[in-house]
């Protein structure tokens, strides 16, 4: 009787260890791999490496008040990888092709869904980290279709476990923080390609604080933090605050209008951290008494997965609310007729979600036209001193750049209010009169792969005003028709600069300038003005941005091997002349603080006091909706393949700043010295400061003065927008694009698919054009090959001809696929939602370890073991359930726990959670001939219906 039994027995566990290894082998054949796994051997937490830059800068600047308790929760962190040397070269040089008029690929963009299939980590390298995270005590949340992070949850103590530091809480400048204590430490497999971890820290971006009026924003002294790129003042007397008539003439928008480029059609997307939904009468207010449609208000986007609404009682500060009203009306005030959305964050248990957050949601998905691409422009009016940024915050926002460039995303951002002095504050708590940090500039506005919004002040005007302003009352501008506009016409412009002496120092003590400046990052000098810790920490796949990018070139461009600030600047002076905003503020239990506008004098409120605003947060979205404008004029539009956008607008400014200077107005010298220069007063002694040659006995910093052309205190200057619309498509090759770094590269072609996402019905075909280019003279036929997914033999795929010459102008050829009745779609697999077990490395460990100690005791040939039937019987039945739990263990499926089923737990597989985003694939094979023998894999993916 125990021979047919071991046999059975031995026959049993066989085909279980198959169903064993071909539940993960099919797990794992599901989604071909277009990204080359980067993660050998085993994940093991011995082996650790600290990885540089994951300690906020503001831990050494706040009171350490002593670790957290390991049961405190920190929800929403995100474990964030960075691109490999291969994918970061193979995307600088697609950044270069796509912005190459002669290319095959000029203005190509990808989709957020063709980014992540090229860019982001692979499905086990994905898998592999999670894997190792859930080990740690770890609840993944999600691990998002970009593929470039995973979202998980956990307490502070597994934090200190998994990854070697202490979470500890810190008071700064009166508020309560926590975070790291120390750099992160990951074990060896993963830390060469990971960024680090974000939202681990409460350092979130900041605000100002609005005091009575006359209004005055203040910013933490020496703050790390982001924080909103607006200057609010008053002054008395006759003045003429700006309406957007006012701005519409001074620029020259108005002759577009005529033209019927209002932004119909367009999109304009605005970063933010609070909720205006509450306050969109203040939106619509403002619109009205500009003469713009009261209609089209902007629409709100929540980030998923941050919580509710933020509002003055959940989180969010006064400035916050004041920035986002000023920068949606402003966008909307120059593209009058663009869809305006503005995405922000909710109050997360997790209160470092931020702006940030909001620019990767914008980046990363499908907001503009019905979902179908991304917003084409974007504005960001929060920006940090390089210098106190956290270096993996810096890493990400790079890599988000990138992406939005390739996508064809323009990102506009403010290049801050302290002038020279970023590193400063603009509005100082401790009354500081004088710049002590020395020279910096302000990032994201830094990064290459964002256009930096500088500031001007009108200098034309100063001396007669009644030849550039109808003047006829006092304190606001007065109506020449229904839109309060008073400006007559364009005014010249100098460097905005409010504290260009301490005599001339305002009566805050604060450093008011427009930004600008020399990155220290992106910068071939190692020893640049203060510090090389940024630099040293930049990952060597992104080295080359240490340098100038070529695009930046023309006269007056400094040649210093580093990327200048600003590019171009718009008027920002919130004291000549300042801008009108309907903004209201509330205290966190909902009493008005600032009421806004809705009295019988125009953006005033019923006392007659009206919300000026300056600084460059004006300057960004205004910049932003004019390039909105320009991609109209020029026929740019968005489609479900193509964003509608250029780009990295830099690629055009400077060009054309050579080729159309008619397009820019030049900042001018005058002889006023406030506005010819942004060097700021300084403490004698500090960085950089030096004695003012102009004023005996005191101190400014060691730049920037204007210049003709291109400078450091306003860039390439302001603009004409009519006639910058009339040259935007025009720009040519002028050897003014990107270093790919990539000296003398190798022949080479690419392939890329239109459209990348296909839709098929079963019984029916679909088609796609392949398009082929040739990359450094490759000369040559390309041979197309297909297949589809092993998985699914339903799909099949072929080409008419599949033999192509790509030549100077490149190639294409059309795919079919087709899907017979009996094709299928495998769902994608679930993988731990909120409630499941988490499952350890010994328990993945003993259900593998017993189905093998049930081989070793029934199934190895020539050995026996002498049992007593009791004991057979007995272990016969353990191993029949060890085998089955180990299957589902060693197949990676973790179980989830019964609601309140009393610690019970339910072996039915989860039918709900976040998804690891395996996709189906029909794989296109390109080989080459000629001077050339490279071969390129594309992966489309495709929907069956």
């Amino acid at each position: 009787m125990l021979q047919p039994m071991k046999i059975f027995v031995r026959n049993f566990v066989s085909s279980a260890a198959l169903v064993l290894l071909s539940c993960c082998a099919a797990s794992a054949a599901v989604s071909p791999q277009p990204i080359k796994s980067r993660i050998v051997g085993t994940i093991r937490p011995d082996q650790v490496t600290v990885v540089p830059g994951s300690l906020h800068p503001m831990v050494l600047a706040a009171q350490d008040q002593g670790p957290m308790a390991d049961s405190s929760p920190i929800h929403g962190m995100s474990l964030v990888f960075r691109r490999s040397a291969a994918q970061e070269s193979d995307l600088t040089q697609k950044l270069e092709q796509r912005q190459t008029p002669s290319s095959a690929q000029f203005h190509q963009w990808l989709t957020p869904a063709q980014f992540a299939a090229r860019y982001g980590v692979s499905q086990s390298d994905l898998q592999a980290a999670a894997t190792w995270l859930m080990s740690q005590g770890f609840t993944i949340d999600q691990i998002p279709a970009s593929q470039d992070r995973i979202d998980f949850s956990g307490t502070a103590g597994q934090v200190a476990a998994a990854f070697r530091t202490e979470m500890h809480n810190y008071q700064y400048q009166g508020e309560q923080h926590w975070s790291n204590s120390t750099e992160l430490s990951f074990p060896q497999a993963l830390a060469g390609m990971v960024v680090g971890v974000r939202h681990l820290q409460t350092f979130r971006p900041m605000v100002s604080h609005l005091k009575s009026r006359p209004m005055h924003a203040e910013r933490n002294s020496g703050s790390s933090l982001l924080h909103p790129e607006y200057t609010v003042l008053g002054t008395g007397g006759a003045v003429n605050y700006l309406a957007p008539a006012d701005i519409q003439t001074i620029y020259d928008i108005s002759a577009l209008y005529n033209a019927s480029v209002t932004g119909k059609g367009q999109y304009v997307g605005v970063m933010g951290q609070t909720d205006i939904t509450q306050y969109m009468n203040d939106i619509k207010t403002f619109r009205s008494l500009s003469g713009l449609d009261t209609s089209n208000l902007p629409t709100q986007i929540l980030v998923p997965n941050t919580g509710p609404k933020r509002t003055a009682a959940s989180g969010a500060a006064s400035g916050d609310l004041g920035e986002s009203n000023l920068d949606v009306e402003w966008a909307g005030a120059v593209a009058k007729d663009a869809h305006i959305i503005y995405v922000t964050v909710g109050s997360s248990n997790n209160p470092s979600y931020g702006v940030l957050d909001s620019l990767q949601y914008a980046i990363q998905t499908n907001l503009a036209n019905n979902g179908s691409n991304v917003i084409p422009v974007l504005s960001i009016s929060y920006g940090n001193c390089e210098e106190q940024e956290s270096q993996s915050d810096m890493v990400a926002i790079i890599q988000l750049g990138q992406q939005a460039n390739l996508q064809g995303q323009t990102i506009v951002a403010s290049t801050g209010d302290a002038g020279s002095a970023d590193c400063d504050p603009p509005a100082g708590v401790t009354n500081e009169t004088a710049a002590t940090q020395g020279l910096g500039v302000d990032f994201p506005a830094s990064s290459p792969y964002v256009t930096a919004a500088g500031g001007t002040s009108f200098a034309g005007d100063l001396a007669n005003a009644a030849q550039y302003w109808n003047e006829t009352g006092q304190g606001y501008t007065t109506a020449s028709g229904s839109t309060n506009g008073s400006a007559l016409s364009y005014i010249p412009e100098g460097a905005w600069n409010n504290s260009a002496t301490t005599a001339l120092s305002n009566q805050n003590g604060q450093l008011g300038a427009g930004g600008g400046g020399v990155s220290e990052i992106f910068n071939a000098s190692p020893n640049y003005n203060l510090s090389t810790a940024h630099a040293q920490a930049l990952p060597s796949s992104l080295a080359y941005l240490a340098a100038k990018p070529s695009w930046q070139a023309g006269p007056g461009v400094p040649n210093d091997g580093a990327r200048d600030l600003p590019d171009v600047s718009l008027a920002s002076d919130p004291d000549h002349d300042g801008y009108l905003v309907c903004t209201e503020e509330t205290d966190t239990s909902g009493n008005i603080t600032i009421p806004s506008c809705g009295g019988t004098t125009p953006y005033t409120d019923s006392k007659g006091s009206g919300n000026i605003f300056g600084g460059t947060s004006v300057a960004a979205p205004q910049l932003a909706a004019m390039i909105v404008l320009w991609n109209q004029a020029a026929g740019y539009t968005i489609t479900s393949t193509q964003a509608g956008g250029v780009g990295n607008a830099n690629y055009m400014f400077y060009p054309l700043a050579q080729s159309s200077p008619a397009a820019f107005h030049d900042a001018v010298i005058s002889g006023n010295a406030n506005t010819n220069s942004n060097a700021v007063v300084c403490v004698a002694g500090s960085p950089s400061c030096i004695a003012n040659p102009s004023n005996n006995g005191d101190y400014i910093l060691d730049g920037y003065s204007l210049t003709a052309n291109y400078d450091l205190a306003t860039g390439l200057g302001s603009v004409d927008v009519a006639a910058m619309a009339a040259v935007w498509g025009s720009v040519s090759d002028s050897g003014n694009t990107f270093n790919a770094n990539t000296t003398n590269p190798s022949p080479d072609f690419e392939i890329y698919s239109k459209p990348g996402l296909l839709t098929v019905a079963k019984g029916h075909s679909t088609t796609a054009t392949i398009n082929v280019s040739s990359i450094a003279g490759f000369t040559g036929n390309v041979t197309l090959g297909c297949a589809g997914p092993a998985s699914d033999p339903g799909i099949t795929c072929s080409f008419a001809n599949n033999v192509v010459t790509p030549g100077n102008s490149g190639a294409s050829a059309v795919l079919t696929v087709a899907a017979s009745t009996s094709a299928s779609l495998r769902q994608p697999e679930k993988l731990l939602p909120t409630q499941r077990q988490k499952f350890q490395p010994w328990q993945r460990f003993a259900g593998g370890g017993l189905t093998l100690a049930t081989l070793f005791f029934f199934g190895l040939p020539g050995q026996r073991r002498r049992f007593s039937k009791h004991a057979r019987g007995t272990l016969f039945a353990f191993l029949l359930l060890a085998i089955s739990t180990g299957a589902m263990l060693g197949c990676g499926s973790a179980v989830p726990k019964t609601p309140g089923g009393g610690g019970g737990s339910s072996l039915t597989p989860p039918s709900t959670g976040p998804a690891l985003n395996i996709s189906t694939f029909v794989t296109v094979t390109a080989t080459a001939s000629g001077n050339s023998s490279a071969t390129h894999v594309l992966e489309i993916v495709y929907n069956l219906q």
